[in-house]
């Protein structure tokens, strides 16, 4: 897989990385939705990394076909897609111009592209631990597909009460977890909550039918050394 090779192609908050099942497919950041298509991701991309899926799926295509049946082109705001020549009901952006280029059509999966050192490092691409002691933490239940990031973790010394371990994130690394935690594992599960930093507290809240943040009664301080730990029930070691 090829990392993401320019700025507008890297994530921004909220996002995470997409790519099909191919050689050399870039990995693309986008939200996603929470509902799955035959268990694949429905992702939405901002214009600039629609432009880019576009040129990319042109220039495949004319190199190769039969392998690479489709293209696309832009007419104003619209993206139309051409599967063999014959054009696909037009795709209009949404409320925040994202296009769903490929939703409900393609398999998409998470991926974890390489760290491309000239952009700051977002959602999960965090480097290596800060020391020895440290450990490489997932976050949720592994049923989402593709490639889930690590964060890295020093174990507390003890267990919770249901006996899982608790790691303890250092505060830059917690919040790209949480900005994963948000946009991935929540979307996986309905009925887990989301978490948010309120100054220097993490805190879980629910999520009404309108959108409004209900605190759940979670709340996390840091430890005496600037670190979260997260219960252990919302993780397990990579």
């Amino acid at each position: 897989m090829n990392s993401n090779p320019t700025a507008e192609l890297s994530a921004q908050p909220g996002e995470v990385y997409v790519c099909l099942d191919s050689p050399d497919f870039p990995a693309c950041p986008a939200t996603i939705e929470r509902r799955l298509w035959n268990g694949s991701r429905r992702p939405w991309f901002r214009r600039p990394v629609t432009e880019a899926l576009v040129s990319w799926l042109n220039r495949q295509h004319a190199a190769a076909p039969e392998e690479w049946p489709f293209t696309a082109v832009f007419d104003h705001d619209a993206l139309i897609v051409f599967d063999r020549g014959v054009p696909e009901s037009p795709l209009h952006p949404d409320h925040r111009g994202r296009y769903d280029l490929g939703a409900g059509w393609w398999v998409w999966d998470l991926h974890q592209p390489d760290a491309d050192p000239a952009v700051p490092p977002l959602l999960g691409i965090v480097g290596p631990p800060h020391s020895d002691t440290e450990v490489p933490v997932v976050l949720g239940r592994e049923t989402f597909s593709g490639t889930a990031p690590t964060f890295p973790a020093l174990l507390a010394s003890g267990f919770d009460h249901q006996g899982h371990v608790i790691p303890r994130f250092r505060r830059e690394v917690a919040e790209q977890a949480i900005e994963w935690w948000n946009a991935v594992v929540f979307n996986d599960h309905a009925d887990w909550h989301r978490l948010r930093f309120e100054d220097d507290m993490l805190v879980q809240v629910y999520l009404l039918p309108d959108g409004a943040p209900v605190p759940t009664g979670l709340r996390i301080a840091p430890d005496t050394d600037g670190r979260y730990p997260l219960p252990g029930r919302l993780c397990h070691l990579a």
